[in-house]
């Protein structure tokens, strides 16, 4: 299938990049759009082969966006910071493009890529489902949560559709990278409490291949309730590999692929908290993006991240690949790349 125009935010991101790459190599679309807050973002989109256009998801729009467009991948949103920016990004900026989308466009298909953390984590025994009432634990899952009821609010304007990847990881990836770099130059695998919290992975390959089947033929949201604020998982899939990994066997398996000695480290959660503040101290005064906040030690001492992928396995023939396998592939070509 061949449509006309598609949209794609977070175009030059990692995944973002990913898909782009993926759907022009089966001409899904004629044309790629993508959207661009500088000069220098419309010459990364233009090298990917995407028409850039200028908007702001803070702002608002610059330029107006096309008419009659097919799908809108919605990746982009803000990963870190405080709860109110996080939210001006992922919630707000849902909106704006929405309401900039609903000006001259009908029949267009929304696909917006959310997290497991919005969902929050589950108990160790069984898998959390779509239709789990969700119960975010950090601020990143509680602005994703808020972005991914903003795009569902339009399911009578837009066909919508949700997106909960777990660890996305593969080529071009920068942010699991950081936590393989550090095992790599400590010869440690830091964790909070025993590291034994079940998490769910997902190959970026894997990923674009899920969005590009829910974009044709995914399950769409409904309001279920008069106040639209009940959806029960309806359009709504979870997207991991069905083989879990804990960060002790992330550890044991980043060493013997990269043959080297990692020593797995318990710290207790105090000491996680304190490190976190540390890290979010580093990056305010030195402005650069960091993954170790107390944000992230919430989630990394939740009890498990497990979740049930079946949805899209059964609904669209989804496909993935094994963690345990693709990962240690990907961790062996980083090293010849000389990422690690």
């Amino acid at each position: 299938m061949q449509l006309q125009k598609a949209i794609v935010t977070g175009a030059t991101g990692f995944i973002g990049s990913n898909l782009v790459r993926r759907l022009k190599s089966n001409s899904f679309a004629a044309t790629i759009y993508g959207l661009s807050r500088s000069e220098q973002g419309n010459k990364k989109l233009i090298d990917l082969g995407v028409v850039p256009i200028r908007y702001d998801l803070e702002k608002g729009h610059e330029d107006k966006l096309p008419e009659n467009v097919d799908v809108v991948f919605h990746l982009a949103g803000k990963l870190s910071g405080t709860l109110d920016n996080m939210l001006r990004v992922n919630e707000r900026g849902t909106e704006l493009l929405l309401k900039s989308l609903a000006e001259d466009n009908q029949n267009t298909t929304f696909v917006t890529l959310s997290s497991i953390a919005a969902a929050g984590p589950g108990k160790k025994i069984g898998n959390r489902q779509e239709s789990d009432v969700p119960l975010p634990i950090s601020d990143y899952g509680r602005s994703k949560l808020a972005g991914e009821r903003m795009a569902l609010s339009f399911a009578k304007r837009f066909s919508v559709s949700v997106i909960r990847p777990g660890i996305v990881y593969g080529p071009g990836d920068k942010e699991f990278l950081r936590l393989l770099q550090t095992m790599k130059r400590l010869h440690l695998n830091p964790m909070i409490g025993k590291g034994d919290s079940p998490l769910s992975f997902i190959e970026v390959s894997d990923l674009v291949e899920l969005m590009i089947l829910v974009a044709e033929s995914g399950e769409r949201a409904r309001v279920l309730t008069q106040n639209g604020d009940a959806y029960q998982g309806v359009g709504i899939y979870n997207a991991a590999s069905d083989d879990f990994l804990t960060l002790k066997e992330l550890g044991r398996l980043f060493s013997e692929t990269s043959k080297r000695s990692i020593i797995s480290v318990p710290f207790p959660k105090p000491i996680g908290y304190c490190l976190g503040y540390a890290g979010e101290l580093f990056s305010s005064l030195f402005k650069q993006p960091i993954t170790l906040t107390r944000d992230k030690i919430r989630e990394a001492s939740a009890e498990s991240w497990r979740v049930d992928s079946s949805k899209a396995v059964n609904q669209l023939g989804w496909q993935r690949l094994s963690t345990r396998e693709s990962l240690g592939r990907w961790i062996e070509e980083a090293q010849r790349l000389r990422l690690l």
